[in-house]
């Protein structure tokens, strides 16, 4: 009932375009963990209530009034930001208990074409490329991708035409980057994945100062975009052994 009643819940109803089932329910537009999470209430017109977190709203480890918040962490990634479009595969429930694996955007529950880009034939394509996603999803855990390449315009120009890296896994609704489960999940070996840039152990701000001023003095800008990388996101395993993710 809160759900139903926050602004930042917004009502749906659509056709999972993979399985063919009506799913009914609310996705977030809250920022922070639970952007773009999804409450399904409904499939197929049975009630059939779960929640699922997907890829968080990133925040910057600073205010608007130029503060740091640093989070205190036992260890930090650095991973390359591609400047794509994120699809995050996820599994969800029928009322039968059959498992279902789908695809959305950010704010969709679902993938589909828009004005935006042809995000469903991409992501068909990309299936087409590495068919042991819906199973790693079925065996596993939900998976955050990123859709980029030179037929995905975004700021950051690509000689690539598409590809799709892995960004991170979802376990049991927290975040783990890649290679915080590589060793105990080797099917991860099947899928491209972002950039593993480096990691930090000590002076947080300074590496971070200095990774953007590497990043902004290699950056260049062209008619029609930029070459060079778009950013990084920090993962960072927090004190009490879970991670959390900066840009």
């Amino acid at each position: 009932e809160q759900i139903k009643k926050s602004p930042d819940w917004s009502k749906f109803a659509e056709v999972d375009p993979f399985n063919g089932n009506l799913v009914e329910g609310f996705i977030s537009h809250h920022h922070g963990d639970e952007y773009g999470a999804l409450f399904i209430e409904k499939v197929n017109g049975e009630k059939v209530p779960q929640g699922i977190l997907c890829t968080p709203k990133l925040s910057y480890p600073f205010d608007r009034a130029g503060n740091w918040h640093f989070p205190k962490a036992s260890s930090i990634l650095r991973y390359e930001k591609l400047d794509g479009t994120n699809i995050f595969a996820y599994k969800y429930l029928d009322a039968n208990g059959k498992v279902y694996v789908a695809y959305k955007t950010r704010l969709t529950p679902f993938l589909k074409e828009s004005k935006f880009g042809p995000f469903l034939s991409m992501w068909k394509e990309m299936l087409g490329k590495y068919p042991e996603i819906p199973k790693f999803v079925l065996r596993h855990f939900n998976m955050s991708f990123e859709l980029w390449g030179a037929r995905n315009p975004h700021l950051v120009k690509y000689e690539v035409p598409l590809q799709a890296s892995l960004l991170f896994v979802r376990r049991n609704g927290e975040v783990h980057p890649p290679l915080d489960s590589i060793d105990v999940l080797s099917d991860l070996y099947y899928f491209p994945q972002a950039t593993l840039i480096g990691s930090v152990d000590k002076d947080y701000i300074w590496n971070y100062q200095q990774s953007q001023e590497s990043m902004n003095s290699q950056l260049k800008e062209t008619e029609d975009g930029y070459i060079g990388q778009e950013g990084e996101v920090w993962y960072l395993r927090t004190e009490d052994n879970q991670w959390q993710m900066l840009k």
